[in-house]
């Protein structure tokens, strides 16, 4: 017997012994038919469905509707929109440590990238800013005109500033990234943070 059946047995004798005190029930007796079975409880209904989480915030992405660029690291301080010096400037950060500020700016232009970009350097060679090189570049698809600049503020202190220009669904994009430096040399570590900084720029 195995103890399925053995259980099965004993279920028996216990069975009768408890319905008859006077006629014991011999064990090879039929058994008695099977209980009614009893209605068990309500299902417990399904777990509430579990939002997933939110996606992590990237507190180094600086965005707009329309844009977005990322900084470095937490030393670049982004300015809240109530200190940004106009309507056409979206971003502006620095770095105190680095002693450097960016700005992004935007407005509408119903040209090409060429044309804005002619019409931004002359704004700024204008005002007694020098023009040291400039090239194409594309950053996550979209062609920008770089620009290297510089203006002497006073004497020996002179501010260069890396310029990039773009025409964007009818919209012009500037980016302005540098800081002062005491000879004709840009400080290098201002430059590759700039780079850095408009390498991630992306305009939707």
């Amino acid at each position: 017997m195995n103890f399925k059946k053995l259980i099965v047995a004993a279920s028996i004798v216990l069975a009768g012994c408890a319905s008859s005190s006077h006629k014991p029930v011999a064990v090879n007796s039929p058994p008695p038919p099977p209980a009614a079975p009893v209605a068990s409880a309500l299902p417990a209904p399904p777990p509430a469905p579990v939002a997933p989480p939110a996606a992590p915030v990237d507190p180094l992405l600086v965005s707009g509707d329309t844009w977005s660029f990322r900084v470095p690291d937490e030393n670049w301080e982004v300015a809240s929109k109530d200190d940004l010096p106009g309507e056409d400037c979206v971003a502006l950060s620095q770095n105190m440590t680095l002693k450097a500020r960016l700005m992004l700016m935007s407005d509408a232009f119903p040209s090409d990238t060429a044309t804005f970009n002619t019409f931004v350097l002359k704004g700024v060679t204008s005002d007694g800013g020098k023009l040291i090189k400039s090239a194409k570049v594309t950053i996550n698809g979209t062609e920008w005109a770089w620009a290297d600049t510089s203006m002497a503020l006073r004497k020996g202190l002179i501010v260069r500033v890396q310029i990039w220009n773009t025409v964007h669904d009818g919209n012009g994009f500037t980016l302005m990234c540098g800081g002062p430096t005491t000879s004709a040399t840009a400080n290098p570590a201002v430059v590759a943070a700039c780079k850095q900084i408009a390498g991630t720029l992306q305009l939707k």
